[in-house]
């Protein structure tokens, strides 16, 4: 089994710039684990565990959605939490609202929800996460952690990180290690 998702990769200019921003984050934000700058990136689609057999088929619905729609741009954009601030599980960068990121997603939901796996119940927000919470919301160590880090994070809500050309999405494995994720392409789908 391969634990998978789908997603956009960053351009080096962002992540040094994402990079950045989590290492002034860090000293505000006690009990998150920060994402280290080779994995950042935005998900379009979770897979979790999936046999290697299902990867021919996979990759197969994949090219598909690439050949019908064509590269664009992001624009990545300010910062937030999730699900809310006053009780945050991800500190997040923006991807600001584009059209044709959202048809992409929904097309990989489509064409992957035709091979059988459950299509996201919650709407997509494209974000790139900088952080999660360690602790639960409820533990004093996550409300002194929002205390210190909402104020900080309020200071980039506006801020511009950086453009993404996307001429491509990737399927990645993603291999879960006691000093973090580690992630390797599995496959590239050039758009049009």
């Amino acid at each position: 089994m391969i634990r998978c998702f789908v997603a956009i990769e960053i351009d080096d200019a962002v992540r040094k710039e994402l990079s950045s921003l989590i290492e002034e984050l860090k000293p505000s934000g006690r009990g998150i684990r920060w994402v280290r700058p080779e994995n950042l990136h935005l998900t379009l689609k979770f897979l979790g565990e999936v046999s290697e057999e299902r990867i021919p088929e996979i990759e197969k619905a994949l090219n598909k959605v690439a050949a019908q729609l064509e590269h664009f741009t992001l624009r990545i954009k300010g910062t937030g939490t999730f699900p809310e601030k006053k009780r945050p599980r991800v500190v997040w960068a923006g991807v600001e609202s584009s059209g044709q990121l959202f048809q992409l997603q929904k097309a990989i939901e489509k064409a992957l929800s035709e091979l059988g796996f459950k299509e996201e119940e919650r709407e997509f927000t494209g974000h790139i996460t900088l952080g999660r919470v360690k602790v639960s919301p409820d533990q004093l160590v996550a409300k002194v952690t929002v205390q210190g880090l909402i104020p900080v994070l309020l200071r980039f809500k506006e801020k511009e990180f950086g453009i993404i050309n996307v001429r491509e999405f990737v399927l990645m494995k993603s291999e879960l290690r006691p000093d973090g994720a580690r992630y390797e392409r599995i496959g590239v789908y050039m758009l049009k």
